[in-house]
């Protein structure tokens, strides 16, 4: 089993395999019984979780994406909570982006969703003394549709089922579905709780965290292995220089407030467009090598009406698996309540980094 974070990354791993399987190196060999798992797909396994089947052989996981999907579409048909956006004439879309941000949260930030289990309106973090910081207003409807759509299930959600599935795993009463031997290739971050199901894991199956990265500058790769891989991530030689390779614009004070975009759901920032769009044409000639990635889907839409033809314009997550020799994030919030939203969910915030030789970030520093 290999564990990989994209379908993009699959393909690259599936074509880089039959290259150095191939007889001559000419891309003619073979890759056949190798299993690519996303994720929250190789969690699940790990912690023999079954995953959804059509044959009926082991019974189908509720929590398991495709599964979810359906609940969520009925709790959003029942309208038992007002959802931004559930007006659409495409539920199912609406239903199955909500079912994958319920299902990121529980793969990447569990203790988010056992605080939602307890009824706590959070989102996840803690202030500076040490409580939980409260969910801005306009995302309760997170919180109540996950309790609705929870109880609809009736059973636990992952995270809630973890800390008894890890004592499983490691007493030997619990047994992965996964071979002998698993890897994980191109992850932009390993979050707390995968790494507590990888150390477990490594108990009783042979766990290979390719960790040796071969495009980020150190002084990039240094922070994402510090802060999101436990220091578990490396780079190599080749890519040691003392050169400059990150430069943050503070837009605090300019007045480049964030705003809902036309769907009202996503947000975006015309002011840090506008600053983006003279720097590419001030500062940056290779526009054919540069990327612009933000978190927010509605300020990409809005980048593609501004910034110039040639430049790749993609949000965070779908940028993943690729890189760039210059990329622009644009973090698009700010405010007068200093509220960051999903911003503090770190692992979006690694896949950025993982694909950048070179960032200029353009945002709203926060002010104490």
């Amino acid at each position: 089993v290999v564990v990989v974070p994209t379908a993009g990354l699959a393909d690259a791993a599936k074509v880089g395999l039959g290259r150095r399987l191939g007889a001559n190196g000419s891309g003619n060999g073979v890759v056949a019984n190798v299993e690519f798992l996303f994720p929250g797909r190789f969690v699940a396994r790990a912690l023999g979780r079954a995953t959804a089947t059509q044959s009926g052989a082991s019974p189908i996981d509720p929590w398991q994406i495709e599964q979810l999907t359906w609940y969520v579409l009925e709790e959003l048909s029942a309208k038992s909570v007002v959802v931004p956006g559930a007006n659409t004439s495409n539920m199912w879309a609406l239903a199955r982006r909500v079912a994958d941000l319920f299902d990121r949260y529980a793969t990447q930030r569990p203790r988010l969703i056992e605080h939602w289990a307890n009824d706590q309106y959070t989102d996840g973090t803690y202030t500076a003394t040490g409580e939980l910081s409260p969910l801005g207003a306009d995302h309760h409807w997170q919180v109540q549709l996950w309790q609705k759509v929870r109880q609809r299930i009736g059973t636990p959600s992952p995270p809630e089922q973890l800390p008894e599935l890890l004592n499983g795993l490691r007493n030997g009463n619990l047994q992965p579905a996964l071979p002998e031997r698993v890897a994980l290739f191109g992850l932009g971050s390993v979050p707390p709780n995968l790494l507590t199901v990888l150390r477990a894991l490594a108990e009783v199956r042979e766990v290979h965290l390719l960790n040796v990265q071969y495009r980020m500058k150190p002084a990039i790769a240094g922070f994402s292995s510090a802060y999101f891989y436990d220091k578990l991530l490396t780079h190599a030689a080749h890519l040691t220089d003392s050169g400059h390779h990150f430069q943050f614009i503070d837009t605090a004070g300019s007045g480049y407030n964030e705003k809902h975009g036309p769907d009202g759901v996503s947000l975006q920032n015309e002011g840090e467009l506008q600053l983006v769009r003279k720097l590419i044409e001030n500062e940056i000639p290779d526009i054919g090598n540069t990327a612009f990635i933000s978190p927010y889907a509605g300020q990409v839409a809005a980048a593609r009406e501004v910034l110039p033809q040639g430049i790749r314009i993609s949000t965070i997550d779908s940028f993943q698996g690729q890189e760039m020799k210059t990329i622009i994030v644009s973090l698009v919030r700010s405010n007068d309540e200093g509220d960051i939203g999903f911003l503090k969910d770190h692992p979006p915030i690694s896949m950025g980094l993982s694909a950048m030789v070179g960032i200029r970030a353009d945002g709203d520093a926060p002010r104490r």
